[in-house]
């Protein structure tokens, strides 16, 4: 426990830190949601999952494959998605506040309602909408 606990302090208390990852789905599941074990595997590989409402929240996912995932109400906050995958995807009323999306694909993805607060977006611009 003690280790976990220093690893994560040693990345920002989980902020953009592999150990974060490794801690949250140690169970195969986030604290409040569905099974988030594919983002343990890197690059993460979530393609076609049902991860409604999953927290990845200060997860370092490059190089993920979320394609197809339904991700509805999904927690990004402060992720680092960089060059992430989320071609055909459910995203609708994701939170990607702070998250850094640079790189990262969204063809055919549905981000209705999407909240990107302080968002680096997939062209590296600034998002300051839904602030």
């Amino acid at each position: 426990m003690v280790v976990v606990a220093l690893a994560v302090f040693a990345f920002g208390f989980g902020r953009l830190g592999r150990a974060a990852n490794e801690t949250a789905v140690e169970t195969g599941t986030s604290t409040l949601g569905p099974d988030i074990s594919c983002a343990a595997e890197v690059p993460a590989t979530c393609s076609h999952a049902n991860l409604t409402s999953a927290d990845f929240i200060g997860f370092n996912l490059t190089g993920a494959n979320f394609t197809g995932a339904d991700l509805d109400h999904a927690k990004f906050n402060f992720a680092y998605l960089v060059d992430a995958t989320f071609n055909g995807a459910n995203v609708a009323n994701a939170d990607f506040t702070e998250a850094n999306l640079t790189g990262s694909s969204f063809i055919g993805s549905n981000l209705q309602m999407a909240v990107l607060c302080n968002t680096v977006l997939p062209n590296g611009t600034n998002s300051t909408a839904d602030c």
